[in-house]
Parts: C-alpha cells; structure tokens; sequence
C-alpha cells in the first residue's frame, strides 16, 4: 500500500519518537480507522526498528479485562528479554474493538478500559520501554475524556488518515470474505449494498432531525447493521445495532431478541464470545416470554456454537440436545441435520471419535435426503477429520476429496481453502511433506485473496511443520513468527499456544536452550489457562527434554510457579514423563 504524504509524515514522526524512547518508558498513541492502514503502518515501523536492533513484541488487550498494564505484564512474563528492558518496542492492538454497549454488565469493555487507564499512571513505570497503544478515533475520544491523567502523560500522539483506496479495498476484501455462508457475492452485489447504505444513512440522518426518538429510529439502525454485516464490516455492524437496541421500544419483545441475536452472532465473528453468548442468553429470555420455540431453538444454537468456540464441550453439548429436543417436537428434519453436525464436532473435540462419526453420518444422511449437496460437502469434510485423527488416512483423503469436488461444482473459493488444508494434514501425516507443502499453499493463496487473517495465521503454522520436519529450521521459524504475529493481532490466546510451542521445539532443535524454555513456557500457561490437559503434557514433555538436554534449576521452579506446585512434584514430574512419546514427536495439527 501507498501512503498518503500525511501518513508518510506521520509515520516518520513515530519513528523518530520510538527511537528517541529506546530504553524507557514512553506512551505513544497512535489513532487509525483502517485496519489494512494500520496493519501497513505497524509492519512498516516494526521492519525500521528491526533493521537497528530494536526487537519488537505485540500485545492485545483481552476483552474481558481490558487493562494496559495486565497485557504489558503478561507479555513480560513470557518474554525474558523484556524483563530487563534494553533495546525493544511494544506494539499494543485491541482498544479499537473494545465494545461500546453495556448489556447486562455494569460497565462495557470500553469503560473498563478507560477506567483502568485513569488509574495506571503510577504502575507502568516499571517497564523500561515504549508502547505504541493502537486506537481508533472514538476511543481515543473517551481516553482523552475518561482517563484524562493517562492522556496528559503521552509522549506523542499521531493521528493517521484514512486513506480512500485502502478504504475501498477493505470494503471490496470484506464484501469477498462474505457473509456466513462464506458464498462471494459479484461486484454488483457489492454495490447494491454500498448504495443502501448510502441511503440508510441518509434515512437516518433525516429522520433524526425531524424526531429523534422516532421508534423507527431502531428498525433503520437494524437495516443498517444488517448492511455492514453482509459485507463484514463488523466495527460498524456493531455500533448500528447497538444503536439499534436503544431507540427499540422495551414493548417490542421480538424485534429486541432478533437485533440480540444478530448482535452476538457479530460479536462472535468478532471472537468476543463472552459479551456474544450474553447477548444469546438475553435473547432466550425473551424468546421464552413470547413462547417463541423457533427463536429459543435458534438462540440454544447459538449458545452452543460460543460454548464450542470457548471448550466448553459438555456445556455446547446440552446446549445443542436442547436445540434437537426442540427440533425434533417440530419436526424439523432439516434442521436436525445441522443440529447432529455440531453434535459430531464436539464428540470429535472430546475425542469420542466414533460417537463423532455417527453423529456426522446422521446430519449426512439428512443432508442426502433433502439433496442438500453444498451442506453435504462440510460434513463429509468433518468425517475426513474423524478418519485422520482415527490415523486412517487414505478414508480421511477420500472424504475430504469428495468435499473438495462439492466445493468446485457450487464455485466455493473459501472452502476449498480448508480441504486443501485438511489434504495438507494427511500428507504431513504420510510424511509426503513436499505434497503436504504444495496443499498447504494453495490453501494459503485461497486466505490471502480472501484477507482471511484467521486462516492465514494455521496454515502459517503448518507450513512452519513442514520445514522443521525437513530440518529447514530457519524457515520454520519464520512461518511460526508469521502466525504467530496473527494470532496476537486477533486475540486468539488458545492457538497462540501451538505456535509458541513449536517455537521452542525449533530453538531446541537449534539448541538455544534459553530462547525454547520462555516458548515452551508460555505455551504451557495457556494450555493450562485453557484446560487442555492433553496438550499441557506435551509441552511438560517438551519442557522436561529441554531440562534434561541443559539442567537449569530456573526452569524448574518457574514451572512449579506455572503449575502451582511444590518444586520437588515438579522435578518428580519431569523425571516420569517419557521424552520420547508419540505426542512429542507428532505435535498437534492446526485443523
């Protein structure tokens, strides 16, 4: 991307402010309405500052305690060489996200945040480096009105403009992204929903200056979430539908849950499950009140899909049995399909594989019933994962065979993305690593033209596999750098884990002892944070060949600090497992 002439200035501002601040503390806002813009902006200061010797880290403020100190911490506590200070930049993402709307809660993400700055001035001069805070022009509003002592303390502010063809090229990449069935709308579709918005706009606009507590206020602002939704500008969905629920008459039960349910499914595209599986759960309510099955059906579902994004597998599962149990006395064949879909991925994630199976092949049967041949691609897909994990690889390939061919007959750009990243997984897996790779890179060119970042950042990962399985340890590194840098700009703190984890192997493989102890270690905090016993003891293995390949009491005791436990059961610990298991030498797939 170009700069503007003002952005260029700008951004030789914050780099010389960066450089001036080596080796203290400085807080450097920086204000940006475009995500794209941002991102071009924050690689193009990071490469400057790399090429002098200064290393760079990321942080993201976490929605549910949105604090600037608790993220500088947390990055401190992973990574030693902050610990000293010297020569290093903070990047920090997120505030932009940060909800505006209360719910139920007595303040929103926003206010919490601001709430934390006011009173962190004092406590964030033990970090010997600066921190440049990402925000978007209306929170950086609020920060200047609602933390005005943390704003009088800032050692710069810059302020980027947006700039028309990044803006057009955002909305053009979204509108591909689509929607949720993941379909790519033409370029006049596109266009159409440009010119309603326009309109939307206008019609708002309008009737606010006539009456402003208009009731038809709320149904405009939902059209107008609607629009943004459909091409996945999801800052301004959000705020369109928040407003939205508060010009919504309280009488008005019904278009209150449905603008609720729209709203979480938003926040969820978002990955802000909590405040989405809230806006669910007030929707229930008011489905129940109104005797409405088809809505309480719809808002289970839901519920069930945030209980599956957050592990909580038992939780999803009874969420999901209620959405049968409903189905079923409607007799709602079609949507039992998708309702035994989700049943089979929650098996397959509690590794009740053939429950899973038989789950998968229910919803099949139905979708074959009702010809349903693009559904029927997705659940084939998920069988091909039940055969691999199974280790019955060539089932696994004709699977996800049959579900590629679905999604080249329906023209299905996005989906053919995952299979072919699913056939890369079963190459790896029969060591046909050059094949694996080739999968893996088609898979990956399909995201970069979709700007899918989530997707990007898993196969980012696998290919980091790939090379370290050919011993090419320094492209490994370098593919795991790369999602890893993704999956800090999208707050995906779970799948974080992997990629650090299979940093450390690569340090290991390169005996930088040090360098493998911090990433294992942070990997195995979030394995921990996240209950997944399975893959905190590979990484306690990981970590025991790291103890006993360089014997470093230090790492001993901070594991024990990890674990809470004693430092003796921990040094029991590392003395029983087996360095040698199969989980060690097969690390866990992005899937």
């Amino acid at each position: 991307m170009e700069l503007s002439k003002f952005n260029q200035r700008e951004l030789a501002k914050l780099i010389v402010s960066v450089r001036a601040s080596a080796g203290r503390l400085d807080l450097l806002m920086a204000i940006c309405d475009d995500r794209q813009l941002q991102e071009t902006l924050i690689d193009r200061y990071e490469a400057v500052m790399k090429t002098e010797g200064m290393a760079v880290y990321r942080a993201s403020l976490a929605p549910n305690n949105p604090s600037l100190k608790a993220s500088l911490a947390e990055l401190v506590k992973y990574n030693t060489p902050l610990q000293s200070g010297g020569n290093a930049l903070v990047t920090v993402l997120g505030a932009a996200g940060l909800f505006g709307v209360r719910l139920n809660q007595e303040k929103s993400e926003r206010e919490k945040f601001f709430f934390s700055l006011q009173w962190t001035r004092e406590s964030l001069r033990g970090f010997e480096f600066p921190v440049v805070l990402w925000l978007s022009g209306a929170v950086a509003k609020g920060v200047a009105q609602q933390a005005q002592d943390f704003w009088s303390w800032r050692g710069g502010v810059f302020e980027f403009e947006r700039q028309e063809a990044s803006y057009g090229e955002a909305i053009v990449d979204a509108a591909r992204s689509g929607a949720e069935e993941r379909t790519l709308g033409t370029n006049g579709e596109s266009g159409e929903t440009g010119q309603r918005l326009a309109d939307l706009e206008q019609q708002i606009k309008e009737l606010q200056q006539q009456n402003e507590n208009s009731p038809l206020l709320g149904t405009l602002y939902d059209d107008l979430g609607d629009a943004y939704r459909k091409l996945s500008v999801q800052k301004e969905a959000l705020q369109a539908y928040g407003q939205a629920l508060d010009h919504i008459k309280a009488a008005d039960q019904g278009q209150r849950a449905e603008i609720l349910v729209k709203l979480g499914k938003t926040l969820r595209d978002c990955r802000r499950f909590q405040p989405a599986a809230e806006c669910f759960k007030q929707a229930l309510e008011l489905f129940e009140e109104l005797a409405d099955l088809r809505g309480q059906l719809n808002a289970y579902f839901q519920l069930g899909n945030i209980a599956t994004d957050q592990r909580e597998f038992e939780q999803a599962r009874e969420y999901y049995q209620q959405t049968l149990e409903i189905e079923t006395g409607l007799e709602d064949r079609e949507g039992q399909a998708s309702t035994y879909h989700q049943l089979g991925r929650v098996a397959q994630e509690l590794r009740e594989y053939e429950q899973a199976r038989s789950h998968y092949q229910q919803a099949l049967a139905i979708y074959i019933e009702f010809n349903d041949r693009y559904e029927q691609a997705g659940t084939y897909h998920q069988l091909g994962i039940v055969a691999q994990e199974l280790r019955e690889y060539e089932q696994a390939r004709s699977h996800y065979q049959q579900a590629l061919a679905i999604c080249i007959e329906f023209n299905d750009r996005y989906s053919q993305a995952r299979t072919y990243h699913q056939l890369g997984i079963v190459a790896q897996a029969l060591r046909e690593y050059e094949q694996a790779r080739s999968h893996y890179q088609q898979a990956l060119a399909i995201c970069l033209e979709f700007n899918d970042r989530y997707n990007q950042a898993k196969i980012y990962h696998q290919l980091g596999i790939v090379a370290q399985e050919l011993q090419e340890y320094e492209q490994a590194r370098s593919h795991y750098q790369q999602a890893l840098a993704i999956k800090v700009e999208l707050n995906d703190r779970y799948s974080q884990a992997s990629t650090y984890h299979q940093l450390g192997r690569v340090a290991q493989e390169l005996r930088e002892y040090e360098q493998a102890h911090d990433f294992l270690q942070q990997a195995l905090a979030i394995f921990i944070e996240s209950n997944d016993q399975h893959n905190a003891e590979i990484a306690l293995n990981s970590l025991a060949r790291i103890y006993r390949a360089n014997p470093n009491h230090g790492i001993v005791q901070q594991v024990a600090t990890v674990l809470n436990e004693p430092v003796d059961a921990v040094q029991q610990r590392f003395a029983a497992l087996n360095t040698a298991s199969a989980d060690e030498q097969n690390p866990p797939a992005e899937a």
